[in-house]
């Protein structure tokens, strides 16, 4: 088993590097951000943080991991 990369990628390219680097088998997303009162107040924040980057699953599937572990609020 390799190491655990935690952090925020938002850049593909770093993904990227990351993937390359690393031949994971599994990547756990924690989108979650669960604060209603909020996301009501900055609902373009959340939209980012839980679907934006969750854009980068894309980069994921094209590296050829399989197992996802999505969680989010």
């Amino acid at each position: 088993m390799g190491p655990i990369r935690a952090g925020r990628y938002p850049g593909s390219q770093r993904l990227d590097a990351v993937l390359r680097r690393y031949r994971q088998v599994a990547i756990l997303r924690c989108a979650g951000v669960a604060y209603v009162g909020e996301s009501v107040m900055d609902p373009a924040s959340y939209y980012d943080n839980n679907v934006t980057e969750s854009l980068v699953l894309e980069a994921v599937r094209a590296a050829g991991i399989d197992c996802v572990v999505f969680s989010s609020s």
